[in-house]
C-alpha cells in the first residue's frame, strides 16, 4: 500500500461520526443517538446499545443535514437540529420514540439559531439561542406550540450568546456569551422572571468562562476558565456565589460534564494537537488520565449508570467513531467504520515539531512525511481555519493521499493558534494576516532550509480563515509558491464585515479593528487589494450559501484576476455552505483540489 496512491475517493466516502456532536445516550441508558455519513449525507441514528451489533436505525430521511441529538429528560422525545442549505439557518425537529412522529419547531423562521440548545427538566420545553432582532438571546420554546411570531425575548443580555444550559432544578438558564477579545462571560438567567444575574469574581469583575456544566443537584457549576497561560476548572455555588478552583494543570480543559452521582468530573485535556481524558474524582481529589490512542477525544459525557464515558475518538489512522471509556482504563467501540478494504493502520501520523518564525519565535506544527521520503521533493502547506483553533493530530484524509503522493505536508500552529499558551493564542490580535502569515512564509523557508522541499515545488491550502491566510502569503510572499488553493475564503475585510452576521462582526470588532477607524489596517491585510501581485495559479473553492465566507468573495477576486489576465480557477457549489455536508462535493473539491495542485508540483 506504501509504494501506491490512496484512492482519495475511497477514504474521503469513508462514513464518520459527527464528532462536534458526539453520542447521545438515553436517560435510561438503553439507546445511543448520533450524526453520521454512510449514505453521504449527514443523518441521525439510533443504536440499541443491548443489540451492538444490531444495525443502526436511521430516523432522518431527507434532503440537508441533521446534528446534535438530545434527549428529552423523561427519555420520550428526541431532538436534533436541521441544515437544509449549509446556510445555519438550523431549524429545531422532535422526534416522538415511542411513535416516530416528527415535529417541527421552528417553521418559516427568517433568522438564525446558534447549533445549541436544552432541555427543561421536566421535558415540556427547550431553550434556544436565537437572533429575531439581530444578536443571539435566549429564548425558549414550549414542546407542543414551537416559535410563535410573538415569542418573548427571554433575557436581554449585554452580548450575543453562544451556548446555554438548563440548571436540573429547572430554576435557572446558564448562558455563555461572547465578551470582549476572545473571551466568555456567564450569565444565570431565571427561567421563570427573566432575571439576569452575571457570574462575579475577586472585586465584582465579570468571571471569564469558557464552557460549563451543572451538578446533577444544580447547585453548582463546573467551569472552565482563563487562568494564566491554560484554560483551568472551576466551581460556582449559587447557594453562595462563591467561586472556587481546582489546581492548575499545565494544560487546557475543556467540556466538563459531571456524573450522575455528582461525585466525579470528566474533562478533555490537551496541551498541543493531541488530548486526552481528565476524571477528577471530587471526594479523594485524585487524578485519572484515560485515553483511547494518541488522537482526538471529543465531548466525553458519562452514561446514565455513571461507570463509563461515552465519546468520539479519531486519529489519523482511525476515522471519528463512538467509543466508550470504563472507570479503569478499559476502552470499548461502540461504532465501527468499515474500511472497505483500505488498511487504514498503514497511514502515517505525523511529528510534533517547531520551526524557527522570522523574527526568531518557535512555531509548533505538524510534520507529516512521505514513507518514501526524497530529498527537496513537493510539499504543500496545510493550513487550519479559526483562526483561533489548531491542526490537530486527527483523521486527515486529504492528507494522507497527499503523502501517498510523495508529497511532504506540514500543518503550521501560527500564532493565534489554541492549547500551545494564552500568550500564543492572543498573539496575531489586531494583526491578522500579520504574524501568521509570516508564520506561514517561515514555514515555507524550513521546509527548504531542511531539503525536505524544492524551492519551486511549494503550494499552500487552506479553509475559512487558512483560505484567507492561502491569499494573504500569495499576495504578500509571492516567489515563495508554486500555487495556491483556498477552499471557503475571504479576500476584502471590508466586505467579509459588512455581509457577515453580528456574533461574525463583534469577533472582527474585537480581534482586528473597525472598518472606519482601521480602514487603513482593513486595506493593508486585504489580499483583494493585492491579486496583481500574484505569481503562482490559484484556485478558489466556496459554496453558495456560506454565511461565515461569502461565496461573493471569491467571485470578485476571480472577476479581478481575470482582468488582471492572471490564471484563476473558482469552484462554486451550489448546494453547499461554509462546511460541506455532502460527501459527493467533499470528494469532488478534494480530487479537484489534488487534481490542481498536481499540476505545478509535479
Amino acid at each position: 500500500m506504501s509504494s501506491h496512491q490512496l484512492d482519495l475517493a475511497s477514504l474521503i466516502g469513508l462514513p464518520a461520526l459527527d464528532r462536534e456532536s458526539g453520542v447521545a445516550v438515553s436517560p435510561d441508558g438503553r439507546c445511543a443517538a448520533f450524526g453520521r455519513n454512510p449514505d453521504g449525507a449527514w443523518r441521525i441514528y439510533l443504536l440499541d446499545l443491548e443489540q451492538p451489533n444490531a444495525p443502526a436505525q436511521c430516523i432522518t430521511p431527507g434532503a440537508g443535514a441533521y446534528f446534535r441529538p438530545r434527549w428529552s429528560p423523561d427519555g420520550r422525545w428526541l431532538a436534533y437540529l436541521h441544515d437544509l442549505d449549509g446556510g445555519e439557518n438550523y431549524d429545531l425537529w422532535l422526534m416522538e420514540l415511542q411513535t416516530h412522529q416528527q415535529h417541527l419547531l421552528t417553521p418559516q423562521t427568517p433568522f438564525a439559531l446558534q447549533p445549541t440548545y436544552d432541555w427543561s427538566p421536566d421535558s415540556q420545553r427547550l431553550v434556544v439561542l436565537a437572533e429575531p432582532e439581530g444578536m443571539f438571546q435566549p429564548f425558549i420554546l414550549d414542546r407542543t406550540q414551537g416559535w410563535r411570531e410573538d415569542h418573548a425575548l427571554m433575557a436581554e443580555l449585554p452580548f450575543l450568546a453562544s451556548d446555554v444550559s438548563w440548571s436540573p432544578s429547572g430554576e435557572w438558564l446558564a448562558v455563555i456569551t461572547e465578551a470582549r477579545g476572545q473571551d466568555h462571560q456567564l450569565f444565570l438567567v431565571h427561567a421563570q422572571s427573566g432575571e439576569v444575574r452575571p457570574v462575579l469574581g475577586p472585586g465584582a469583575l465579570p468571571w471569564l468562562v469558557q464552557a460549563c456544566a451543572w451538578s446533577p443537584d444544580g447547585q453548582r457549576l463546573a467551569l472552565t476558565v482563563p487562568r494564566g497561560e491554560h484554560i483551568q476548572a472551576a466551581f460556582y455555588d449559587l447557594r453562595t456565589s462563591r467561586l472556587t478552583r481546582l489546581d492548575d494543570l499545565p494544560f487546557d480543559l475543556d467540556s466538563p460534564d459531571w456524573s450522575p452521582d455528582g461525585r466525579r468530573l470528566v474533562f478533555t485535556a490537551q496541551f498541543g494537537a493531541s488530548n486526552h481524558l481528565l476524571v477528577v474524582d471530587l471526594e479523594t481529589g485524585q487524578y485519572g488520565q484515560h485515553k483511547i490512542g494518541s488522537g482526538i477525544h471529543h465531548t466525553p459525557r458519562w452514561a446514565p449508570d455513571g461507570q463509563v464515558v461515552d465519546l468520539v475518538f479519531e486519529s489519523p489512522h482511525t476515522p471519528p467513531d463512538a467509543w466508550r471509556v470504563h472507570l479503569d482504563g478499559r476502552a470499548s467501540q461502540i461504532t465501527h467504520t468499515d474500511a472497505a478494504g483500505l488498511e487504514l493502520e498503514q497511514l502515517i501520523p505525523p511529528q510534533e515539531i517547531t520551526y524557527p518564525a522570522l523574527d526568531g519565535r518557535q512555531v509548533p506544527a505538524l510534520l507529516y512525511q512521505p514513507r518514501q521520503v526524497k530529498q527537496s521533493g513537493p510539499a504543500v502547506i496545510y493550513l487550519h481555519g479559526g483562526p483561533n483553533w489548531l491542526a490537530q493530530i486527527e483523521w486527515m484524509p486529504f492528507i494522507q493521499h497527499m503523502l501517498s503522493r510523495g508529497w511532504t505536508v506540514l500543518a503550521p500552529n501560527y500564532c493565534g493558534s489554541i492549547h500551545y499558551g494564552r500568550t500564543w493564542q492572543l498573539a496575531n490580535r489586531f494583526d491578522l494576516g500579520g504574524g501568521d502569515s509570516d508564520d506561514v512564509a517561515a514555514a515555507a523557508r524550513f521546509l527548504v532550509e531542511k531539503h525536505l522541499a524544492a524551492p519551486d515545488r511549494i503550494a499552500v491550502t487552506g479553509r475559512s480563515y487558512g483560505g484567507y491566510l492561502t491569499l494573504s502569503v500569495m499576495t504578500r510572499f509571492p516567489e515563495l509558491w508554486a500555487a495556491g488553493s483556498a477552499v471557503a475564503p475571504f479576500l476584502n475585510w471590508f466586505t467579509a464585515h459588512a455581509n457577515s452576521r453580528p456574533d461574525l462582526q463583534h469577533w472582527d470588532l474585537e480581534n482586528f479593528g473597525h472598518p472606519q477607524t482601521d480602514a487603513a489596517l482593513y486595506q493593508e491585510r486585504s489580499p483583494f487589494f493585492y491579486l496583481d501581485r500574484l505569481q503562482a495559479p490559484l484556485q478558489l473553492i466556496s459554496g453558495a450559501h456560506d454565511p461565515r465566507c461569502p461565496a461573493s468573495e471569491s467571485i470578485q477576486a476571480q472577476q479581478a484576476l481575470q482582468a488582471l489576465d492572471k490564471p484563476c480557477e473558482l469552484l462554486l457549489y451550489p448546494d453547499e455552505g461554509h462546511v460541506f455536508h455532502q460527501t459527493r462535493n467533499r470528494v469532488d473539491h478534494l480530487l479537484r483540489c489534488e487534481a490542481f495542485l498536481a499540476r505545478s508540483l509535479e
